[in-house]
């Protein structure tokens, strides 16, 4: 016991002592800076297919689609099925438009006109070129071409499988609910659906080594892939007027060109019922908003121009318009007709909010507003 006693006295004295000298260490003393790395990879790889086949057929004859097809398809509009595969790391929106165009008929004598429904193509009158012409999309996930042989889609030593030409077939059940008719407006017929693609996974390469003096573009010479993001479809529906003399239409041949249009989804798209990752598409007006903070306000029109704008952050809303801490790019928008304005945050305010989330509200001339959220880098 008594040696017990000893070390409690010897500590108790010790820490006597040690609060004695504390004032002489009160000074602060700096470290050396130490630089953390931000170990984060980036791709952006959206494959779409490489070529588009559709055959009108009002007579529905048999069609015979590919090599090794003894089934072949009667459909007025006989179309394969087309695939869209992300590699991104992050979620991706395919906005993707279709535009039809026509092989001209120099002999034709009737114009080919686009209905909206079904029923208004196989009513028409003798003679009416009428087509209805619509997209679909697919209602479960896709994992192979349509091939005799088909190929299951599959990431192999870091590498996917998937090419266009094999999106350019694939095999898919289309939606019967929500497809998207082909209109005539301004002189063009074309036809918008937007697809939700998830991410795809990454991982680094087996061997290579990761540490606190990595930097982002090493990083990226160290990463391959490990699972496929979202592989989506899209294929063609249709009626064609079968009293119609179609050697007399304008054209001997209709062409669809689709352009897509990839932008990260920013969570708050909404698949639509039926279908597996269709999603509606955004109208009126549209509201863009980086991490760096630059606000895109596009689509503005007479009807629905900028009104005024606010952010807000941690609860507390700060109006923009006046604020001399925001720079305005109106060289694109008018004030009467509308077009494109670009609202940037100056230092002083992405300092003030950096780290922290941020949200945006646009209110229009029509008193509807658009908001978006970002965290400020």
């Amino acid at each position: 016991m008594k040696f017990k006693k000893s070390i409690t006295a010897l500590a108790l004295s010790a820490i006597m002592m040690a609060s004695q000298v504390m004032p002489a260490l009160a000074a602060p003393v700096t470290g050396t800076d130490a630089a953390g790395n931000v170990l984060a990879y980036s791709k952006d790889t959206v494959t779409v297919p490489t070529t588009i086949v559709v055959a009108f057929n009002p007579q529905g004859y048999k069609i015979t689609q590919r090599t090794g097809d003894t089934t072949g398809t009667t459909s007025q509009i006989a179309s394969l099925n087309y695939g869209l595969e992300s590699q991104a790391t992050m979620d991706r929106i395919a906005k993707i438009t279709f535009e039809t165009s026509y092989v001209a008929n120099a002999s034709g004598e009737k114009d080919i006109e686009f209905v909206s429904t079904e029923e208004e193509a196989t009513s028409a009158g003798k003679d009416e070129m009428k087509v209805y012409l619509a997209v679909a999309s697919n209602t479960a996930a896709i994992s192979k071409d349509k091939a005799a042989t088909p190929t299951t889609f599959a990431v192999a030593s870091g590498k996917s499988n998937v090419t266009g030409a094999l999106l350019s077939d694939v095999d898919m059940t289309a939606d019967t609910t929500q497809n998207v008719a082909f209109v005539s407006e301004n002189g063009a017929t074309k036809a918008t659906i937007s697809l939700s693609l998830n991410k795809a996974e990454y991982q680094v390469k087996s061997g290579e080594t990761v540490d606190w003096t990595t930097t982002q573009s090493q990083l990226a010479e160290k990463m391959e892939l490990k699972t496929l993001g979202g592989i989506e479809g899209f294929t063609f529906v249709g009626a064609m007027n079968t009293d119609a003399d179609w050697t007399k239409a304008k054209a001997t041949g209709i062409k669809i060109t689709p352009t897509y249009d990839i932008t990260e989804a920013d969570g708050t798209e909404k698949v639509l019922a039926g279908t597996h990752a269709q999603v509606a598409l955004e109208t009126g007006a549209k509201v863009a908003f980086t991490s760096a903070g630059v606000i895109t306000v596009s689509g503005l029109t007479a009807e629905q121009n900028y009104k005024s704008s606010k952010l807000t952050i941690e609860g507390k809303d700060y109006a923009l318009d006046g604020d001399k801490n925001i720079a305005w790019g109106t060289s694109e928008w008018n004030a009467e007709t509308g077009g494109t304005m670009v609202i940037t945050m100056k230092p002083a305010y992405t300092e003030f909010a950096s780290g922290k989330a941020t949200t945006v509200t646009v209110t229009f001339t029509d008193d509807t507003t658009k908001s978006k959220t970002v965290t400020i880098d």
